[in-house]
């Protein structure tokens, strides 16, 4: 085959890559194959469809680039650098946004409109009532109000003695009674089968310990004279609040009953006894002008309600409340006494 020289004239779409390539386009024996704008050097042995392109050709099609991402060191480098395409519901925190994310625990949809109409776990947490002992519930303001009522300012602080008493001790121990003055005793005989309700203030929060009477006359023998304490309600006996135990009402001795460890909160009582005696028990008692004024009858006489009776046959316990019709009674009044822990 001969050789024919002559020059071959073409035009390309790549200047760069021709200049650098253009020494092996020329050399001897190379065979070119041109094909919108890509080169084959052919050897005249390997079949063109064999051999490589070089050069860029046209318009390259997207996925007509072979071989591995991870060898295309720089494409992978930028890659790498690159946020992925966020979508709809996807947002970007900072770190110690995402460490407060990741400490919480449950659903939280970010909308607490619910808490303004369901508060149960707070709920729980306050009560209409003030206990003592309990440190996780707080008290309501009504039941603050309501404890608070029950308070005497300093202005108006309480003229009884039981006010200021002394409480717990073990010597010299000192037992109140319902008197409100100092007062000469007397005596009062007492009837079987009648229910007496001898009104009695509280100042403040007490604990009584032990409570008694005097007996300054002995009743029939085997005969028993019983104790209690009841509430008020509109200024009359209400409900009961102890059965401190009986005496003897046979025995001119004073007497006390211990361990009765009752607690009285401020406000009116009512100290009450029965008995069951034939004879009359006498028992030591206060004047009229040392008690609570009970107020008048409609009378408008010249001497106050000191104490109410009822006719109720001694039965050894007491009714859980005042019982009968309350008889207003103008007289020296039965004394209790009381000896107060704290």
């Amino acid at each position: 085959m001969a050789n024919i020289p002559g020059q071959i004239l073409f035009q390309t779409n790549n200047d760069a890559w021709f200049t650098t390539n253009a020494a092996i386009v020329f050399d001897d024996g190379e065979i070119i194959y041109h094909e919108d704008g890509r080169y084959k050097l052919a050897d005249g042995v390997t079949a063109l469809s064999a051999l490589t392109f070089r050069g860029a050709g046209g318009t390259a099609t997207w996925g007509g680039i072979t071989g591995t991402l991870s060898n295309q060191t720089d494409l992978q480098t930028v890659l790498n650098n690159k946020e992925p395409l966020k979508g709809s519901d996807d947002n970007y925190v900072t770190d110690a946004q995402l460490v407060v994310i990741g400490n919480t625990s449950g659903t939280n949809t970010g909308d607490n409109a619910a808490n303004t109409t369901s508060n149960a776990y707070a709920d729980g947490k306050v009560a209409d009532s003030i206990t003592n002992g309990v440190t996780t519930i707080a008290p309501s303001q009504n039941a603050v109000f309501d404890a608070l009522a029950l308070k005497a300012t300093i202005a108006q602080l309480p003229y009884d003695i039981s006010y200021y008493k002394k409480t717990g001790a073990a010597t010299f121990k000192l037992y109140y009674t319902q008197a409100l003055n100092a007062s000469a005793f007397s005596t009062f005989g007492t009837v079987r089968n009648t229910s007496y309700y001898f009104p009695y203030i509280v100042s403040k929060t007490t604990t009584i310990e032990e409570i008694g009477m005097h007996l300054t006359g002995a009743g029939t023998a085997g005969s028993v004279l019983i104790i209690g304490i009841y509430d008020s309600l509109d200024m009359l006996p209400n409900n009961l609040v102890l059965t401190a135990g009986t005496i003897l009402g046979d025995s001119a001795t004073a007497q006390l009953i211990t361990g009765v460890n009752t607690i009285l909160t401020p406000g009116l009582y009512y100290l009450y006894i029965n008995h069951n005696s034939v004879a009359n028990i006498t028992v030591r008692a206060l004047s009229g002008s040392a008690v609570i004024n009970l107020g008048h009858t409609s009378s408008l006489g010249t001497t106050p309600i000191t104490f109410f009776t009822v006719d109720q046959a001694y039965s050894g316990t007491l009714p859980t409340t005042a019982l009968g019709t309350l008889v207003p009674t103008s007289s020296v009044v039965p004394t209790l006494y009381m000896y107060f822990s704290s």
